[in-house]
């Protein structure tokens, strides 16, 4: 809104421009100074609409035609108006293309009317064929502005899905530069897992198998160790080194020998089964004397029999 103190400034400057022509007092005695006032006004609100400085409306020129009308509206609207700035798209209070073109049609209809009106009262005819290229004129000049308005709407969007995109750039490109440091973060992490993993191995390879050092008594072939190596061949006499197992089985068949103490203590050989028709041929006579034991009322005969029965019977089922 503009103020009342420039109002009052250009108010003061359009009264001093009118009385340096000498045209004042006719002024204002036939338009009254207020409504001159409030001329001023509007004129100002629309440069404020338009955001121009009314220093560049030409105050004098215009002003200077005002008693050739006899009233401030039809001064307005064929002096005035056609020099006011025209608003820019951008700053049109109108959200819509269809409202700035039906602005600027209304407009451009008022015009056409005032022409009418002027080129009737000189001749009939005339003004039919002004009528008829005015609307010419006006079909051109709005599809002219149709287009601009599109383009410039098609531009702005443009400008808009170029900031977007832009914007869009920047912040996948933040996203991969702190995707790029997780990444390399987590393959520091799985390189010295890795790293822990093997070392884990080699520890396990080294320490898992307690190693016993034997002496060879007779020729041992080669063979497949516990920790799977490929231990031999050994000659009698022959110092090595092999699994705790191995040197337990080694030993056991008599194939070598502690070479120093070792906490392995080798097994006792153990004696040989009877076979098994040997015990069921006992079992047989065993069972015969309980027998007899039994009929001639002989228990303790027959209870020691029956305990060498149970035995035998073990070792049959074992």
């Amino acid at each position: 809104m503009v103020s009342e103190w420039t109002v009052d400034e250009y108010y003061a400057r359009v009264k001093n421009l009118l009385k340096e022509m000498h045209l004042w007092e006719e002024a204002e005695r036939r338009f009254k100074a207020p409504h001159i006032k409030n001329l001023v006004r509007k004129i100002l609100e629309k440069y404020e609409e338009a955001q121009v400085d009314p220093q560049y409306f030409d105050w004098k020129p215009v002003f200077a035609n005002i008693l050739s009308y006899d009233s401030l509206e039809k001064f307005y609207k064929r002096e005035v108006e056609p020099k006011l700035p025209k608003p820019k798209i951008t700053e049109m209070k109108e959200k819509t293309e269809e409202a700035y073109i039906t602005k600027e049609t209304s407009y451009l209809e008022a015009q056409l009317m005032s022409l009418i009106e002027d080129a009737r009262t000189l001749h009939p005819e005339l003004g039919a064929e002004i009528l008829k290229r005015a609307r010419e004129r006006i079909a051109e000049a709005l599809g002219q502005i149709e287009d601009l308005d599109r383009l410039y709407l098609e531009v702005s969007r443009l400008k808009e899905e170029a900031r977007r995109e832009r914007a869009k750039a920047r912040e996948y490109k933040a996203k991969t530069q702190e995707l790029e440091k997780e990444l390399r973060k987590l393959y520091e992490e799985i390189s010295a897992l890795r790293q822990q993993l093997e070392e884990a191995k080699k520890a396990q390879k080294r320490y898992i198998y307690k190693m016993v050092a034997l002496k060879a008594i007779a020729h041992i072939p080669s063979f497949l160790g516990e920790d799977g190596k490929v231990y031999g061949p050994f000659e009698a006499g022959q110092i090595f080194n092999v699994p705790e197992k191995d040197a337990h089985k080694l030993i056991s068949r008599g194939l070598a020998q502690p070479w120093k103490p070792t906490a392995f203590t080798p097994e006792a050989p153990k004696a040989p089964k009877a076979p098994k028709e040997e015990i069921k041929a006992k079992a047989t006579q065993l069972w015969n004397e309980y027998i007899d034991a039994t009929l001639g009322y002989e228990p303790t005969k027959a209870m020691q029999i029956a305990r060498q029965l149970r035995e035998l019977r073990k070792q049959l089922f074992s």
